[in-house]
């Protein structure tokens, strides 16, 4: 996630979406006073490396004859430096479940508000420091460009624009036009996936490449937009992945390091990622979780994840998926979307049903055609419950009369797909096409929340973002710091006489390393 550097050290906690508490104060950690044996300066800042460390005033080369002499002087004497807050963040009654890993957490850059100085560090372009709540305590916001007068009026609102990567046959961009996205291009290197996807958005730049190849491709018009998507192959990290073919998944997870090169070309205000959830659940792929994360990092982005089950998002399958938002500097993260459906005792509306989902789809709908589905003799089932499988890239699902398998469009209705959405590819190409897609009311919510926040942003800009009335009133969405649970207030400023000065009675823990914590 972090590469190590010495004397750089980040905020490491852990956080209980049950515990009340703010952040702060639940991480604090109780220590025998033996451990304490000297202090240390500590500098918190939003500058990015190497400001502020000992390389502005004692740069050595550690490969000098003296060099690992100096080098040991400098990390027991010098100052220390953070520059990021990385939590792992258990959600609702997870503390006590056998698993270790967290299906959620945060990697972000240290905000003005939370450096030294109180944020008087601003790097880049001009920047301007807007207040971004009505309650000053609640946070601020960086601005990373002028504030420009454009005129707007109570009915102006802009439409911020989408770019898909791997698009497959469309399941993300379905989502955003769902959400009020402006759809302006995709890319996928399948082409009866494209060829669907051009179907269903004419008016976007859809382009069957590699993606390695999309900064060329995209260099003929401008690839800027507001917010990227980017759904990885998830192949090689999919619990479904039981007859693993190596050449395939080597190809499939060195499309990770594309995601440079996509950031770079769309300079996008937030990314969204979707991926299986064994990206982050299974050891084997810890290396490719780290990687993404710092990828998205070292291009100045902070970022969130969480592991949703789409059941609880409108979707009738129990689907595990892990979602990332990625917001660049000066942006809020966004919220993860609240779950909208629940079990009994959850004070939600029950899970969405087989029949609820597919039970009304138009005899006039395309690619639907009950009486040419092939034959089973299985078991009928009850329709008034979600279906128990998840939908994958070959129609295994029967109908609930147990003497059919299902459409193609009852494929795509479970998946979440409108009625009259099109698929073009044969009977094989299409199946793919819908077990691989972001299911789109699931995503729908997903994009929802990263347009509140850049309304938010905007309207106090002057650009005509026009808030989005379902926001107003809930500032708690947008708070600047950690929104990871209604729990993270932020830690009271640390004050300081200079910008870029440092806590001078700052007590260094030596316990194995950890309390001054470089994550690697």
């Amino acid at each position: 996630m972090l590469d190590p550097k010495l004397n750089e050290v980040s905020i490491v906690t852990t956080i209980d979406t049950d515990d009340p508490r703010p952040y702060h104060i639940q991480g604090l950690e109780e220590i025998s006073l033996d451990e304490a044996f000297r202090k240390r300066r500590l500098k918190v800042t939003n500058a990015p490396f190497p400001k502020l460390s000992y390389r502005d005033h004692s740069p050595f080369a550690s490969r000098g004859p003296d060099g690992k002499k100096i080098k040991k002087i400098v990390e027991d004497n010098d100052v220390l430096v953070c520059r990021y807050f990385f939590a792992k963040v258990y959600g609702k009654g997870e503390r006590n479940s056998a698993r270790r890993i967290p299906y959620q957490g945060i990697l972000q850059h240290i905000t003005p508000m939370e450096a030294d100085d109180g944020g008087k560090i601003l790097t880049g372009r001009s920047a301007e420091h807007v207040d971004l709540t009505d309650n000053a305590d609640d946070g601020d916001i960086i601005l990373m460009e002028p504030t420009r007068s454009l005129p707007h009026g109570p009915n102006r609102e802009r439409q911020y624009t989408f770019g898909d990567a791997f698009q497959g046959g469309g399941g993300a961009s379905c989502a955003a036009k769902l959400a009020g996205l402006k759809v302006v291009w995709g890319f996928d290197h399948d082409k009866a996936a494209v060829d669907t996807a051009a179907l269903n958005f004419p008016r976007a730049r859809i382009f069957q490449c590699e993606a390695a190849d999309f900064p060329a491709a995209a260099a003929r018009f401008n690839a800027r937009c507001d917010i990227v998507h980017i759904s990885l192959p998830c192949q090689p990290f999919s619990n479904a992945n039981t007859n693993p073919n190596a050449i395939k998944d080597e190809i499939n997870t060195t499309c990770v390091f594309a995601v440079t090169g996509i950031i770079r070309t769309a300079r996008p205000r937030i990314i969204t990622l979707e991926e299986a959830d064994g990206l982050l659940t299974r050891e084997k792929h810890k290396y490719w979780f780290g990687k993404l994360l710092a990828l998205i990092r070292e291009e100045g982005y902070s970022v969130k994840w969480a592991i949703h089950n789409t059941l609880e998002y409108d979707i009738s399958q129990p689907r595990k998926r892990l979602v990332l938002i990625a917001a660049a500097p000066g942006i809020p993260l966004p919220n993860m979307p609240k779950s909208t459906r629940g079990r009994p005792g959850s004070n939600l509306p029950a899970y969405l049903t087989a029949r609820e989902a597919i039970g009304n789809i138009p005899r006039s709908a395309t690619h639907h055609n009950p009486h040419l589905a092939s034959r089973t003799d299985g078991v009928p089932w009850d329709p008034d419950r979600p279906f128990k499988s998840t939908i994958l890239t070959k129609n295994s699902l029967c109908h609930w009369d147990g003497r059919r398998k299902l459409t193609l469009r009852e494929l795509a209705g479970i998946q979440g797909f409108p009625h009259t959405y099109e698929f073009t590819g044969t009977k094989t190409a299409i199946e793919k096409q819908i077990g691989n897609a972001v299911p789109p009311p699931w995503f729908k919510l997903v994009f929802e929340e990263c347009i509140k926040v850049l309304r938010k942003v905007d309207r106090i800009q002057g650009r005509g973002g026009r808030a989005d009335p379902r926001s107003e009133g809930n500032d708690d969405e947008v708070n600047m710091f950690r929104a990871a649970s209604r729990t993270l207030s932020p830690a009271p400023p640390i004050s300081s006489q200079a910008s870029g000065s440092s806590i001078e009675n700052a007590i260094f823990i030596d316990s194995d390393g950890k309390n001054i914590i470089e994550i690697d």
